[in-house]
């Protein structure tokens, strides 16, 4: 039997894995029924996937973004909360990993901020969005999320200030920096523009969503000033 014979049973029978030919041409790798890869890197019988989103700029669906609901910065009874938290910490630190306690010393981060919210809440009047949006934003539109230290690169001038802007507000409330990323067009890499016009995502000090900083095109549109100055 040949070995493009043996292959055809083998995808035939919804053999997925590594199959091994007897003709000593070396291991065939049946990832699915319509793709084959040889130990040479050759691929065959693979289809390609076609991407059905619609092709939007980020400055054109970003308001798709925003939480309807105010998020819930509960400011009662910090002390015990904090308490708590840190006894969980301190008794469970002997017994799992630094990693198994992440949640724990999240959810503190969030509980110390809040102490200083009434005071400093002024500075963070962004439209709030939430990781659930983010994905269904990326799904709809030929868009993608990506952290910032690939594509610094691309962030317009005004990204770069008004960034800055919040990070200060940020060192009033904590020490940590928060985390920023962009939601930018997906190209295919090899026509890649170089200038992105992208949606500038950050982390809350608050808890768990993200401030939506601005979105640019080409007239670098604020979103501050869309909404609240009306311009």
């Amino acid at each position: 039997m040949g070995i493009f014979s043996e292959i055809k049973k083998a995808v035939s029978k919804r053999k997925v894995g590594t199959y091994r030919s007897m003709s000593g041409n070396g291991f065939v790798q049946v990832i699915d029924e319509g793709s084959i890869t040889f130990q040479d890197g050759t691929v065959i019988g693979r289809t390609q996937k076609v991407d059905t989103r619609e092709s939007k700029k980020p400055i054109e669906v970003w308001e798709l973004l925003k939480d309807q609901t105010e998020p819930i910065v509960d400011t009662s009874n910090l002390v015990q909360k904090i308490k708590t938290i840190k006894k969980r910490i301190k008794i469970l630190e002997d017994h799992v990993s630094i990693f198994d306690l992440n949640a724990e010393y999240t959810v503190l981060g969030f509980l110390e901020a809040r102490k200083k919210y009434d005071t400093y809440k002024h500075l963070f009047s962004y439209p709030t969005t939430h990781e659930q949006a983010i994905r269904n934003l990326c799904a709809t539109y030929r868009l993608k999320i990506v952290p910032v230290t690939q594509y610094s690169g691309t962030m317009p001038e005004e990204a770069i200030d008004e960034l800055l802007t919040f990070k200060h507000s940020c060192l009033k409330i904590r020490k940590d920096k928060p985390v920023v990323r962009l939601i930018v067009q997906d190209f295919d890499p090899k026509t890649e523009l170089k200038k992105r016009d992208p949606i500038l995502l950050v982390s809350s000090p608050f808890g768990n969503w993200d401030y939506v900083l601005g979105a640019w095109d080409k007239e670098v549109l604020i979103v501050d000033e869309l909404i609240y100055m009306g311009k």
